[in-house]
């Protein structure tokens, strides 16, 4: 016991100069010791101008900029939806009515939910690994299925640690008809997603996984009940851990609660990335700033700049998507300075490929960690840019 006593109190008296020491090594012995100095010391405990019991607007920079002086050591969790995609198909045009269409292809099954897909495209074009925290059902082959779909994500780290089961409630499903117009028809059974919601095991996996210092990225909101304890949750991890927000689809009608979640972290500065496509953020303001507001009426950079100024986003939006401009397809803002990103080759952002959103995303998060380490703003253009190219030229 003394022994062990001893050590810790020697601990931030000896490790934070080997962790220097070890930077200039050679690559073939660095990355083995800093990983065993991260493990006895992990970084988040340095003070570097973070409280740890607190979060906010101010911390923002600070975040950003100590996830690029990590780079690959920085961790990902992706806290989200998963579901059972059921693929049906195809169906003629205009002929779903009371008879028996008998000429589809066999039924494709797989696993999706955004997290998923942006959990896939780290791994397989950033070579970042991930945790993936979920809730899928128990007891019915739906479940069953997903669980056993997920044990194949090899991407995962400590897979099936953080996904959870609900005993007794089918697994949330999704059943996309795709038509010989080529359009795409989704239908969704949240299930077992509802009963997804912040707990204590919750927040201490997401401290554990990120070891302190990492990315947070909160997906498929309105189809869980993580709104319930929102803030306090998020207020409790550690204060080196960047806290992104990508809600997908914004489904205002009878999610009140879930609406005003987000109006309340987005204001306390709780959450530091928002990530969203335009249609998004156009239903978001007419939901916190009602209709009388006629926020259609402005142009997308005059609504972010509004809601800027209101304190009503976070310090970090990045709109993509949505907003019928190609040469400037993505707009970010960074504080009170909102800018349009410029695409030299045009290209269309519409896409119906399940997950394809989740490439910019994957992308951005990716590039938030690697790169050179810089200020809070390059950074952030640095990987928006980088996002943008990546999405545009992102394989099938």
């Amino acid at each position: 016991m003394i022994v062990v006593l001893v050590v810790r109190w020697l601990r931030p008296f000896v490790i934070p100069p080997l962790r220097t020491r070890a930077r200039r090594l050679p690559d073939k012995y660095k990355g083995p010791l800093l990983l065993a100095v991260d493990w006895l010391y992990p970084p988040w405990r340095l003070h570097d101008g973070v409280n740890q019991a607190q979060r906010g607007r101010d911390g923002t920079a600070l975040r950003l900029e100590r996830l690029r002086r990590l780079g690959d050591r920085a961790r990902v969790v992706l806290l989200g939806g998963v579901y059972l995609d059921v693929k049906v198909g195809p169906v003629p045009a205009g002929e779903l009515g009371p008879h028996e269409i008998g000429n589809i292809h066999p039924l494709e099954l797989a696993a999706g939910g955004s997290a998923l897909h942006v959990g896939r495209r780290l791994a397989m074009s950033f070579g970042v690994h991930s945790t993936l925290i979920t809730r899928i059902g128990h007891g019915d082959p739906f479940s069953g299925e997903l669980r056993r779909r997920l044990k194949l994500e090899r991407w995962q780290r400590r897979p099936q640690r953080g996904v959870r089961r609900s005993k007794g409630v089918q697994c949330g499903v999704s059943l996309h008809i795709e038509h010989r117009d080529s359009h795409v028809s989704t239908l969704t059974h949240a299930g077992s997603l509802r009963e997804l919601r912040w707990s204590l095991p919750v927040i201490r996996l997401v401290q554990s996984r990120t070891r302190g210092v990492g990315v947070l990225l909160i997906s498929g909101f309105f189809r869980t009940s993580l709104e319930q304890g929102l803030a306090g949750a998020i207020d409790k991890l550690p204060g080196h851990v960047l806290v992104c927000m990508d809600h997908g689809d914004f489904v205002a009608e009878g999610n009140g609660d879930h609406v005003e979640a987000l109006r309340d972290v987005f204001t306390q500065g709780l959450v530091d990335v928002y990530i969203c496509s335009y249609p998004e953020l156009l239903t978001y303001a007419e939901a916190v700033l009602g209709e009388s507001a006629r926020v259609r009426d402005l142009s997308p950079q005059d609504l972010l700049n509004v809601l800027a100024t209101l304190r009503l986003v976070p310090e970090v939006v990045v709109v993509r998507g949505g907003l019928d401009m190609e040469d400037s397809p993505v707009l970010f803002a960074h504080g009170m300075h909102v800018s349009p990103v410029q695409c030299d080759d045009p290209f269309r952002t519409q896409d119906s490929r399940r997950g394809a959103k989740s490439a910019f995303t994957a992308a951005f998060v990716a590039h938030l960690i690697q790169g050179k380490p810089g200020s809070a703003e390059d950074v952030v253009k640095e990987a928006v840019c980088a996002a943008l190219e990546h999405w545009r030229t992102r394989p099938a």
